[in-house]
């Protein structure tokens, strides 16, 4: 089984695919012939889609030869709503960001056909949840109990600061002296630590916790992920993981 992350078009009758599969992590191949009516491609590929794949890969080789595609599952709510369907895209795309082609992640495919499933009750949340187990699968998991600096335990106050160069909490909420950090509402912290710990009924606002998520992953991978600016505004500011300075400076604003 995959799941398709992203398709472009290789030529008049051709594609080339992105998918994540349990097994074999991101692959990237080529359809040859796809396009053509009578296609050995049940379906057609679309982003934030579920199907059976066949792939044939060869060492040294940058695209694998796709050889069928059989649709089994479609996100039919993505075509009555933006948000659902930006919702999908961004889940999608943060996946195919976060891990190297052919690097298993089990947990990541079973957390991303999860929130697939689950956007229609609800993009914020579907998406959160995905953000967390994304990003802990991928070991960029952020430190929300201690001072990322000193170890010290860190109790919740109404305003909280967060650096994304450290990956985590610090005592410091920052100021105009200490631009690299961000300030943080407590309660989106303790929503974080709620989905942490699995804790279900966690109440706050999942909208702008996504966002914080969004804006450390964004600076994690050096670029923000359009779809995740389409569902909350744009990250203003937002220069990459190569300037932390500048990044928190257009960032500051962002979760007060």
């Amino acid at each position: 089984m995959a799941i398709c992350v992203r398709v472009w078009e290789w030529s008049e009758t051709s594609q080339t695919v992105c998918v994540l599969t349990r097994e074999h992590g991101l692959v990237r191949g080529l359809a040859k012939g796809s396009r053509r009516p009578k296609a050995a491609f049940s379906g057609g590929f679309e982003p934030i889609t579920r199907g059976e794949i066949g792939l044939i890969t060869k060492p040294g080789r940058e695209l694998a030869i796709v050889t069928h595609w059989d649709l089994t599952w479609v996100l039919a709510e993505a075509r009555r709503s933006l948000d659902v369907f930006y919702g999908g895209l961004y889940a999608a795309d943060l996946a195919g960001r976060l891990i190297q082609d052919h690097d298993p992640h089990p947990g990541l495919y079973g957390a991303l056909s999860d929130c697939l499933a689950r956007l229609p009750l609800g993009v914020d949340s579907a998406v959160l949840g995905f953000q967390w187990a994304a990003l802990d699968e991928t070991g960029h998991r952020p430190e929300l109990w201690a001072d990322v600096r000193t170890g010290e335990a860190i109790e919740l106050a109404e305003v909280m600061g967060f650096d994304p160069h450290l990956g985590g909490l610090v005592s410091d909420p920052g100021s105009g002296s200490n631009a690299s950090v961000w300030r943080v509402r407590g309660e989106t912290i303790g929503l974080l630590r709620a989905l942490a710990r699995s804790e279900k009924g966690h109440t706050g606002d999942d909208s702008r916790a996504a966002r914080l998520l969004h804006a450390y992953s964004s600076y994690l991978i050096g670029k923000p992920i359009a779809s995740g600016n389409a569902l909350w505004g744009p990250l203003d500011g937002l220069v990459g993981a190569g300037d932390e300075r500048a990044t928190a400076r257009g960032l500051r604003r962002s979760f007060r």
